[in-house]
């Protein structure tokens, strides 16, 4: 991305887990009642990129599961968007 685009995202996600690599899978931020504000990302948009990178549907997905989700533990941590029938 730009410098101007990445500068942008550093304003109106800050303090927000933000995936590296995975700024054009991002939908839009979410807030929850005694929340902080969170990155809503595309899974459906993860997966093809790693595909896109190589690897089966299964390895994406396996991978997104253990070295995305599995990093979970921040309350800022990033929301994710189940956009996709497995498979497909």
């Amino acid at each position: 991305m730009e410098n101007g685009v990445n500068n942008i995202l550093d304003d109106v996600y800050e303090g927000m887990v933000v995936l590296d690599g995975f700024d054009d899978c991002i939908l839009g931020k979410i807030t929850q009642s005694q929340t902080e504000p969170k990155i809503l990302y595309s899974i459906k948009c993860i997966l093809s990129k790693l595909m896109n990178d190589g690897m089966s549907f299964d390895d994406a997905n396996d991978y997104f599961e253990f070295n995305i989700l599995g990093l979970n533990g921040q309350e800022s941590f990033p929301a994710f968007l189940i956009d996709y029938e497995e498979g497909v």
